[in-house]
């Protein structure tokens, strides 16, 4: 991005609408349950450029805005919290409504099980009594009747393992 301005030159709101990588809509719009007062929850991840993180003053870790009901996330920063299994943060990798997408927006849903591990099956699955009576962690959902394969593969939850 040779011609863009300084990163110390432009406001937050100005960094973020140039450096999106990832827009996306997430919430009951993203799944079709809204109803006609729904609000629209937008979440981003945007990517400031290394030199940015040399000066004293270190670039935001995320903002409010520019869209109405956006949050978005310095791209280092949603990173850290996706490896810690922020639901929220989640979310945003696994949304079907995608309104902005760059290359490097790609290469990160294209590592979106990378996020995924045995302690977020583990926090976010259901429990199950077995028959000795201790609770263990349970699959989010069942794969279809009738299905040749084990796993489902609608959830990303259904971890090689998880069960």
């Amino acid at each position: 991005m040779s011609g863009d301005a300084p990163v110390a030159s432009l406001g937050v709101i100005e960094l973020v609408e140039r450096r999106t990588v990832l827009a996306v809509v997430v919430g009951s719009r993203a799944y079709g349950l809204h109803g006609p007062d729904s609000d629209y929850d937008r979440r981003g991840v945007f990517a400031v450029p290394t030199r940015a993180f040399w000066h004293l003053d270190k670039p935001p870790t995320h903002v409010d805005g520019p869209a109405a009901e956006q949050f978005s996330w310095e791209f280092e920063r949603f990173c850290l919290l996706a490896l810690q299994g922020n639901p929220t943060v989640l979310e945003v990798l696994w949304s079907p409504l995608v309104e902005t997408i760059t290359p490097d927006g790609e290469r990160l849903l294209a590592a979106r099980q990378a996020f995924l591990s045995r302690r977020v099956a583990e926090t976010y699955g259901t429990m199950r009594t077995t028959t000795s009576g201790s609770r263990r962690p349970s699959r989010i959902c069942t794969p279809r009747p009738g299905s040749s394969n084990p796993r489902c593969t609608r959830c990303a939850f259904c971890l090689p393992g998880s069960t």
